[in-house]
């Protein structure tokens, strides 16, 4: 019985350290509210506005290892901002504690999600284009298309920036111990770059978006974080 209990109790420590250690959380409710500063052309002239943005998760399903998070809003939606500018949905994708994928536009989000739900193969409905992010984020790690990856000149690849603490302390309901790390990933285009920057088990912590032709720029900076259920 002895024996039994220690066994048990392994097996617990093992699931919570687990849980504990996935890059961030996906439940049902979980909200990264953010500061927005956002630029763009309106009209021939310069819209310049500071909005509030949050990011939701409204759904979640899983299968072993897997989770699939439907939610709307992400900080990249404020490109090309406009006045009134609704929050679009997205499907999330985490497999294991290693990668992260981004599925977007209503048909592809509903194709994937009833998929996730029947339990079919996704081998064919999600890909490396998919991919948002790839774990560990070592500096100057690159990750993307293998086609991009060795064509000698990779471009449309995100590439692990470096990374600077982060303050946990000024974003309202966030409990952490320590100081975290904030990553920065970019993404470059020619035109434009994007710039995630990403907490290890809190998520998006910020958004950069900068394009070189017509005007659109978004620094978003996460000042609140609501835990889902």
């Amino acid at each position: 019985m002895k024996h039994a209990l220690i066994v048990i109790f392994c097996l617990i420590s093992l699931t919570v350290t687990a849980a504990e250690s996935l890059p961030l959380q996906l439940a049902t409710g979980t909200a990264w509210v953010y500061s927005a500063d956002v630029k763009a052309d309106s009209e021939g002239k310069e819209l310049s506005e500071t909005l509030t943005w949050t990011t939701e998760i409204t759904s979640v399903t899983a299968w072993e290892n897997i989770t699939f998070a439907k939610g709307s809003g992400l900080p990249s939606d404020l490109t090309f901002y406009e006045k009134g500018k609704k929050p679009s949905p997205f499907l999330m994708i985490l497999a294991g504690p290693w990668r992260l994928y981004l599925i977007q536009g209503d048909e592809r989000i509903k194709e994937v999600w009833e998929k996730a739900i029947t339990g079919e193969s996704l081998g064919e409905s999600v890909t490396e284009a998919d991919l948002l992010l790839d774990f560990p984020l070592v500096e100057e790690k690159t990750f993307g298309e293998t086609a991009q990856l060795l064509s000698g000149i990779p471009m449309y690849v995100y590439r692990v920036e470096g990374k600077t603490p982060f303050s946990a302390a000024a974003v309202k309901g966030l409990k952490l111990t320590g100081t975290p790390d904030e990553v920065s990933i970019s993404l470059s285009t020619g035109p434009d770059t994007t710039t995630w920057k990403f907490t290890h088990g809190v998520g998006f912590t910020g958004y950069i978006y900068s394009h070189q032709g017509t005007t659109s720029e978004v620094n978003c900076r996460l000042i609140e974080f609501r835990p889902g259920k």
